[in-house]
């Protein structure tokens, strides 16, 4: 009967902390939980992006070890994974891919391989948590059970011989829950201790070994532990005080583990101690899991004491539950605990505590973040300063009621300082430009005039040199011996190559002067029009024209018809020695722009020589060998710029020559 009564007992404790544990909160819960962590962790740390670059996992971080902590071991495995999977998306580049580019693997892989032993280790001491109070229950409903009482309420010593065999049976009851719990008796009468088979897994001793007295147990025992545990049984078993404790143990290949202890000693009716009957459980993981959420904890006091940052977390009170050295510091406090429970108008001047009391009022009514607000401050010297400000809603289990504020607040001052001298140079940048450009356009036109003037009045000098050479060469010839007819010829030709470079000044000139008229012009009809004006000139020349479907274009027809007119007249000019000669006429689209080309056969040029093709007065040629006065291409250069586009030229020496010019196939602002 009494070994009934212990198994139905201990069977009453165990389903009551099983029943108890399961039903804390619903699996759906915790998980919803941890994707609301996962969120918060989420926004935050698009606030701290922008501001701090190469900090990718600085808000995932507490959000994977709260999920844990709080939540269990799966939640925070849930929040481990998406945070992962969001920093390698969303904030390590290339952004948008799953790519990781040199260097990235490492954090990545810390902060994986950290997140999932934090969920471990936190799962790890809930389960000893767990067992150690099951068995502590254990001990003490079975310890009722044993001793019980007779009708007179007096065990005598009759019934405790007959009750040996008992004490075996209930020996293996308790045995059958040990689920890497060890649990032993000593009976203090005769120094016989008795184990089962995971305390000798926990001693790491075979059971062959073991000498069944307490010097087995003593034997294992970290010398440094030895009199304290001795004096710990002696308490217990004297009355002092109940034996519950820790200590160290050495296995034989030198490891050492912790073990946490709970035992009960039986006494007669007299109080003689009979027995102890105890648990011992392996909590080296607790232990070392204890450490590593001090060292946790550590971090984060040193990440409040010592970041830049204003930090802090509001209840539903709106008063303080945590925040960062630097608000204490702000508002003349010596340490951020001193801020724990405070409200803002206790720390801040009423003003200003109004003005976060309304700002933070549909945060907790409508959980609407405030993002991104630059607000100015005084510090705890007076100086005026800026700060911007983000302001996240922290959610309750609903998922709707905000039950307390995060905000994280960045000193800016110096930047804001900095933009306003930038946006003062800019200012005085753009009056300065647009005062050398009003210089240089007034520079340009005055130029333009001159240039046009002094070209313009050359031409009555060079008329009357020309007049009057033709005058001595028609009336006077028979007065002049060879030499003079030769050296008067030679007036003759630079006067007129005078004319002729006058009035390609004046064509250049006009270019730049004369407004611009925008229409849409047919390309192929323009080339086929200058090539039939140029037909003269090519009437001894054995020529093969070919001409693509070249597209429209938007641009001055009249600019455009000097364009083809120099260019075609150059090709036709430079190729007339071959035989025959070729001119091919074209186009292609390249991006946003259609390239126009007029290639030929001719005498081509040398590559390095190519940005001087364009330039005033630039030749490649001798005068004696090509006519010309080197500014046609310089036109052509002009006309096309002035109309958004570019030219640029290829050719070999002896190859010919293509020229190429590109005009933009989109609507642009024209000059």
């Amino acid at each position: 009967m009494a070994s009934n009564g212990v198994i139905w007992a201990k069977n009453k404790v165990i389903g009551n902390i099983l029943h108890g544990e399961a039903m804390l909160v619903a699996p759906w819960v915790t998980y919803a939980l941890s994707i609301a962590i996962f969120g918060i962790a989420l926004a935050a740390q698009f606030i701290i992006m922008p501001v701090e670059g190469g900090a990718e996992f600085v808000a995932f971080y507490p959000a994977v070890f709260f999920s844990a902590f709080l939540l269990g071991a799966r939640p925070g495995l849930l929040t481990l994974a998406l945070s992962a999977t969001t920093v390698e998306y969303i904030f390590l580049p290339p952004f948008g891919s799953f790519r990781l580019e040199a260097g990235q693997l490492a954090p990545l892989a810390t902060f994986i391989v950290s997140g999932g032993a934090f969920c471990f280790l936190t799962h790890q001491m809930q389960l000893r948590a767990v067992e150690l109070r099951k068995y502590k229950a254990i001990v003490e409903s079975s310890s009722d059970a044993i001793i019980g009482e007779s009708p007179g309420g007096i065990i005598t010593e009759r019934k405790q011989a007959e009750d040996a065999l008992r004490e075996k049976e209930e020996r293996l009851a308790l045995a059958t829950v040990n689920n890497g719990v060890g649990i032993w008796d000593w009976n203090l009468q005769t120094q016989e201790m008795i184990w089962d088979d995971s305390m000798y897994a926990l001693y790491h001793i075979r059971r062959e070994d073991f000498i069944g007295t307490e010097e087995a147990w003593r034997a294992a025992l970290h010398p440094d532990d030895l009199t304290r545990g001795d004096q710990e049984v002696d308490d217990a078993i004297s009355g002092k005080k109940p034996f519950e404790t820790e200590f160290r143990v050495v296995w034989p290949n030198g490891e050492i583990h912790y073990i946490k202890a709970v035992a009960k000693v039986f006494r007669d009716d007299m109080g003689t101690p009979l027995r102890m009957l105890g648990i011992n459980m392996d909590v080296s993981d607790l232990r070392k899991t204890e450490v590593e959420l001090r060292e946790l904890n550590n971090d984060f006091v040193t990440l409040l004491e010592n970041t830049g940052d204003i930090i802090c977390f509001k209840g539903q009170d709106s008063r303080i539950r945590f925040c960062s050295q630097t608000l204490a510091n702000i508002t003349g406090h010596s340490s951020w605990r001193d801020m724990i429970g405070k409200h803002d108008l206790e720390i801040f001047p009423k003003d200003t505590a109004r003005i976060y009391y309304e700002e933070e009022l549909p945060i907790f009514r409508d959980g609407k973040p405030l993002m991104n607000k630059t607000d100015p401050y005084y510090d705890a010297q007076g100086r005026r300063r800026w700060v911007n400000t983000n302001k996240l809603p922290v959610f309750g289990d609903d998922k709707r009621t905000v039950v307390g504020i995060f905000g994280i607040s960045r000193d800016i001052t110096e930047l804001k300082e900095a933009e306003n001298k930038i946006n003062e140079l800019n200012r005085d940048l753009e009056r300065r430009v647009d005062e050398r450009t009003a210089q240089l356009e007034a520079a340009n036109k005055e130029l333009e005039s001159f240039s046009y003037s002094v070209s313009h009045d050359l031409r009555t000098p060079l008329r009357a040199v020309d007049g009057f050479s033709r005058i001595l060469q028609d009336e006077y010839a028979d007065k002049l011996d060879d030499e003079g007819k030769r050296l008067l010829n030679v007036v003759r030709d630079n006067t007129s190559r005078m004319q002729h470079l006058i009035d390609d000044i004046l064509k250049f000139s006009r270019t730049s002067r004369l407004e611009m008229s925008y229409s849409e012009i047919d390309m192929l009809g323009l080339v086929h029009a200058v090539v039939e004006e140029l037909s003269p000139s090519v009437a001894e020349v054995n020529l093969q024209m070919e001409i693509e479907a070249i597209p429209a274009a938007t641009g001055d027809r009249s600019m455009m018809h000097q364009v083809f007119v120099n260019l075609l007249s150059n090709a036709i000019k430079f190729s007339r020695s071959k035989d025959p000669a070729k001119i091919k006429v074209g186009s292609f689209i390249e991006g946003d722009e259609a390239v126009y080309f007029v290639q030929d056969n001719g005498v081509g040029f040398d590559m390095q020589y190519a940005d001087k093709l364009f330039g005033v007065f630039q030749r490649l040629h001798g005068v004696n060998e090509f006519e010309g006065t080197g500014i046609g291409l310089a036109i052509v250069k002009r006309i096309i710029e002035r109309q958004g586009g570019r030219v640029w030229a290829e050719g070999k020496l002896d190859e010919g020559a293509t020229i190429y010019f590109a005009l933009p196939t989109k609507d642009k602002n024209h000059e």
